[in-house]
């Protein structure tokens, strides 16, 4: 066999006959370049595992340790560093799963033992899952994904709906996204989501967590177009600066006015500022500064107060009143007893005289 391999590559170098003209029906090593126009096998290498494999050449294996999967009929190449050995596998491999309907390709490189990570390439046929990150510099999608209730989502992803259950509000279109925790599936949903309703003139965004059951509470974010409601309080740590504030508060101070109301005497006020060092239903400043100042309530305290003081003045102008006229009286009087007394001058002084 030797001999006639021998004998061929003489020829071919001799009569300058082409590669594809040659048949070898033995195996054959070349130590230089092969130049072939067209390269046939009727079978490639067989591998029993494809960690074992460090010369570069078509392969396929049969239920095969460290396979793209556990098991199943595989085919593929290998390419080889150019000074790899059996030592050393550095390896560049594809490997396609036997299958008619569902195709399936991996590729990997190794280290120096053979062994790599295997990854599977995306198609354009059924469904494709990532294992790892995908970095993307854009992404545009034809359509979102429809929902029929934001409840029912657990799936990162673009959504729409129209009169969907659980939507931010109970009728309308919707749309808008839902991210999910890393560890998610359907009967965890534990999302973050953010929607937005369809109005060209008035917009409106929620966004809500949700629970294991995809249920949550929609929070509406405030903006500057139009009025805002806030269903709960607000904590400000810097200043608030505005052109109007209105407060509503349902009770009044005007229960002052009512003649049941008891107005407390101004001798009970002095003696009770001198005891606490502050008027009476009005918190302290110590307590104002530890738990602040609601300015609905501390308004109609305030107001309270006034009126108070109202009805305090209205008692005083009527005692100022009656003080006036009882001084008007006396002032008479004191000008009558002022005439009497002069008059009894007078006639004394005439009886001295007749005396």
């Amino acid at each position: 066999m030797k001999n006639k391999i021998l004998i061929i590559l003489v020829l071919a170098g001799m009569t300058g006959l082409k590669a594809q003209d040659q048949t070898v029906n033995g195996n054959l090593t070349v130590n230089g370049n092969i130049l072939a126009n067209k390269a046939l096998l009727n079978d490639p290498n067989t591998t029993t595992n494809w960690n074992s494999i460090w010369q570069s050449g078509f392969y396929e294996s049969l239920n095969a340790p460290n396979s793209p999967e556990a098991s199943g009929w595989f085919w593929g190449i290998n390419f080889n560093h150019r000074s790899n050995n059996p030592e050393y596998r550095y390896n560049g491999q594809i490997a396609i799963k036997n299958s008619a309907t569902n195709p399936t390709m991996y590729f990997r490189s190794t280290g120096v033992d053979g062994n790599g990570i295997w990854s599977k390439i995306l198609h354009n046929t059924g469904n494709q899952k990532i294992n790892g990150d995908l970095s993307l510099n854009r992404l545009q999608l034809n359509d979102p994904n429809t929902t029929t209730n934001w409840n029912s989502i657990w799936q990162s992803g673009f959504y729409e709906s129209l009169n969907a259950p659980n939507s931010p509000e109970a009728s309308g279109w919707f749309w808008g996204i839902n991210f999910n925790h890393r560890s998610n599936n359907p009967e965890y949903r534990y999302n973050g989501q953010i929607a937005i309703k369809n109005s060209a003139t008035n917009p409106t965004m929620y966004f809500r967590s949700t629970g294991v059951d995809g249920n949550g509470v929609w929070s509406k974010i405030l903006h500057n177009t139009g009025n805002q409601t806030m269903n709960g309080n607000l904590a400000v740590l810097g200043k608030i600066e505005s052109k109007e504030i209105k407060v509503t508060n349902t009770p009044t101070a005007d229960f002052v006015f009512e003649e049941s109301y008891k107005l407390p005497s101004l001798d009970f006020i002095e003696n009770y500022i001198k005891s606490e060092k502050h008027l009476p239903e009005i918190a302290s400043a110590e307590k104002m500064k530890q738990d602040g100042v609601n300015i609905g309530d501390f308004q109609i305290q305030l107001l309270q107060k006034i009126e108070e003081l109202t009805l305090y003045t209205i008692q005083q102008e009527k005692r100022i009143k009656t003080l006036e006229s009882n001084n008007q009286s006396l002032h008479k009087e004191n000008k009558q007893l002022h005439s009497l007394s002069q008059r009894l001058n007078e006639i004394e002084k005439l009886l001295k005289t007749n005396r």
